[in-house]
């Protein structure tokens, strides 16, 4: 982190003697020590002051103007005054830490920097299309790999969409070793999946729960199914807790998972190493 180097010295009445009164010799060097802090977030407004020229030649050329001024200041929105610096604090916030807009936007009023909600929804949606080829590098990157984590949850949308009674759609996810990729959709069909692989995807492993969608985009024979152990321990453990004449074989199988999982740590440390 940046440093802030202060120095404490005594005031003249507390550096001398208090007998006599005669001052004490400083001595080289000093006493050293750090005390971490933070500088407390402070909204300001950039007056900028755009200089202008006018030509005082006589020049016959025409390719140059009368009147020339600097370019305006870079924005991320054209005409918009929300600088750079606050939307990376909204950025960061919303989709980094998972804070509500409205929530950060009280946080910033605090700090003297006062934002309608409006505009700065508004100016979300007009900073999409600039993260939109950022995205499709990243979907394809997650498509060309051979291995994935997949699962999906509900997720609340409140979006009118013709055919659909209701605000449940789903969130999907596709991770691999480098990438990660989320995908909203309004249905928990396999064709989210075949519409993010591909219809010409060569294929690999999913590790998935059992959910039915996964086992239909398996039937192509090009993806292998491997289920999630901890999917798979659950049922033994329901299995024994509902069965209790077959309770021993199903905690049995628990402890020959819980064998795997220590294998698992085992491999993960060594790996790091």
């Amino acid at each position: 982190m940046p440093s802030v180097e202060e120095t404490v010295a005594l005031s003249p009445d507390k550096a001398c003697c208090t007998c006599c009164g005669l001052p004490y010799e400083e001595l080289a060097g000093s006493e050293d020590s750090d005390v971490l802090e933070i500088i407390q977030v402070q909204g300001y407004c950039r007056k900028i002051h755009r200089k202008r020229y006018k030509r005082q030649c006589v020049c016959s050329s025409n390719l140059d103007p009368q009147m020339v001024t600097p370019p305006p200041a870079d924005r991320l929105i054209p005409k918009s005054n929300i600088g750079v610096s606050i939307w990376v604090v909204l950025l960061l916030n919303k989709y980094g830490y998972q804070h509500p807009m409205y929530r950060v936007l009280k946080q910033l009023s605090g700090y003297g920097l006062t934002l309608p909600q409006g505009t700065v929804t508004d100016g979300l949606q007009k900073l999409l299309p600039l993260f939109v080829p950022l995205y499709d590098l990243i979907v394809e990157r997650n498509q060309s790999a051979t291995h994935w984590h997949a699962d999906e949850t509900g997720w609340k949308v409140f979006a009118a969409l013709e055919g659909k009674a209701n605000n449940r759609w789903f969130l999907w996810i596709f991770r691999n070793v480098e990438t990660m990729v989320y995908k909203i959709h309004p249905t928990r069909s396999a064709a989210v999946l075949r519409e993010h692989f591909g219809e010409d995807h060569p294929g690999g492993t999913l590790n998935v729960d059992r959910y039915s969608a996964y086992k239909a985009i398996a039937k192509t024979g090009l993806f292998i199914l491997a289920f999630c152990w901890a999917h798979v321990r659950r049922d033994f453990l329901a299995h024994a807790k509902a069965y209790k004449q077959q309770e021993a074989w199903g905690l049995a199988w628990v402890e020959l998972i819980a064998g795997l999982y220590h294998i698992n740590h085992q491999r993960i440390l060594l790996w790091e190493l």
